[in-house]
C-alpha cells in the first residue's frame, strides 16, 4: 500500500507539472490515493484527497452525477471508519439523494443499494435501528431485482468506491 500511495502521490505531481491538476483523471488519482490512506488508516490524508476529488468533480459533472455521489460515498466510508457517525449519516444521505435522481443510464443499482448498506450501518451505531431495518431491505430489495445485472466494468474500472463498512 505504501508502494502504490507513492506512485499515485508520483502521478499526481507529474499532472501538475503539466498543467492537469484540475482534470477528471486527476480527481479519479485523488480517490483511488484517498482509500490507500485510508486503508493505511492516515485518515487526515484520506479525508484531503477525497475532499479534492469532490470539487474537481462537482466542477467537471456537476452535483448530481455519480461520481460526485461515489465520492460522498467514500467519505461516509472514512467517517464511519473512525466512528463519526453524524459526518458519515451526513455523506452517505447526500450519495443515496444523489443516486436516487439519477437516471438508468447513469446510476448503477450495485452503487444504489451498497449506500443503502452504509447508511443502515451507520443508523444502526447511531441506535436507530428502524431505519438500519428499513435501509438493509430496500438494499436487499434493489439486489434482488438486479437479477443477474453487473455494473459497467469501464465505469467502475474509472473510479474505484469504496464499499468497505
Amino acid at each position: 500500500m505504501d508502494k502504490a500511495a507513492e506512485f499515485y502521490e508520483l502521478a499526481l505531481s507529474i499532472s501538475a507539472n503539466n498543467g492537469l491538476e484540475e482534470s477528471d483523471k486527476v480527481a479519479t488519482i485523488k480517490n483511488n490515493l484517498a482509500m490507500i490512506f485510508k486503508q493505511l488508516r492516515k485518515f487526515e490524508k484520506a479525508e484531503g484527497y477525497y475532499c479534492e476529488a469532490l470539487e474537481t468533480f462537482q466542477r467537471t459533472d456537476g452535483e448530481q452525477s455519480s461520481r460526485v455521489a461515489s465520492v460522498y460515498n467514500n467519505l461516509g466510508v472514512l467517517y464511519y471508519s473512525s466512528m463519526d457517525v453524524d459526518r458519515a449519516q451526513a455523506m452517505h444521505e447526500r450519495a443515496l439523494a444523489i443516486r436516487q435522481n439519477l437516471n438508468d443510464g447513469q446510476m448503477d443499482p450495485a452503487d444504489l443499494s451498497q449506500t443503502f448498506i452504509n447508511l443502515g450501518a451507520v443508523y444502526k451505531a447511531a441506535g436507530d435501528f428502524q431505519k438500519a431495518e428499513a435501509c438493509v431491505d430496500r438494499a436487499k430489495r434493489i439486489r434482488a431485482a438486479m437479477n443477474g445485472y453487473h455494473p459497467n466494468p469501464r465505469r467502475s474500472a474509472s473510479l474505484l468506491i469504496d464499499k468497505s463498512l
